[in-house]
């Protein structure tokens, strides 16, 4: 660093001096950049987590149609409906009915877990991109809109004290 040099803005990734502007290990001299912009890439992960979820309602969706295809047989059996005759009480099916009754608790609770989750919105990300004689290129992505202000404000400020004008 010259001892000369104006610092317009720091932190740990970033540093604008009068005469460039450092980010990570890369340096860009103020002189060759002709311009700059920001770009905001949105969050893309709202679409996956909505398919996700939709994936995960349909398997409980499928756990209570096996129970409840499952009382529907007992019952069956229990009546003597279909060719089979009945035979037997409820007591010599009452594990296969408590197994039919926890697919459809176990399939409702899931499900209503499942429901209840919101999908989570992922922050944007602003992209500050230079433009020099070389072309445009995205020297910076950072979450926080706020800092990204900041780095704008004092690489504006560099290039007008760099170019003499206020």
């Amino acid at each position: 660093m010259n001892a000369n040099e104006k610092i317009f803005y720091q932190d740990d990734a970033v540093r604008i001096t009068d005469s460039q502007l450092k980010i990570g290990d890369s340096n860009y001299i103020l002189a060759n950049i002709s311009s700059f912009r920001v770009v905001i890439k949105e969050a893309e992960s709202i679409k996956k987590q909505t398919e996700t979820q939709d994936t995960k309602s349909g398997c409980a969706g499928c756990l209570i149609a096996i129970g409840v295809l499952g009382v529907i047989g007992l019952i069956a059996a229990l009546l003597g409906i279909g060719e089979a005759p009945g035979f037997g009480s409820l007591g010599d099916y009452f594990g296969a009915f408590v197994l039919c009754i926890g697919f459809i608790i176990g399939g409702a609770i899931w499900l209503a877990y499942v429901r209840e989750k919101k999908p989570v919105k992922l922050p944007d990300k602003y992209i500050l991109s230079i433009t020099s004689s070389a072309g445009e290129k995205g020297v910076l992505e950072i979450e926080r809109r706020e800092t990204m202000e900041k780095v704008i404000d004092a690489l504006n400020l560099a290039l007008k004290e760099r170019s003499g004008t206020k």
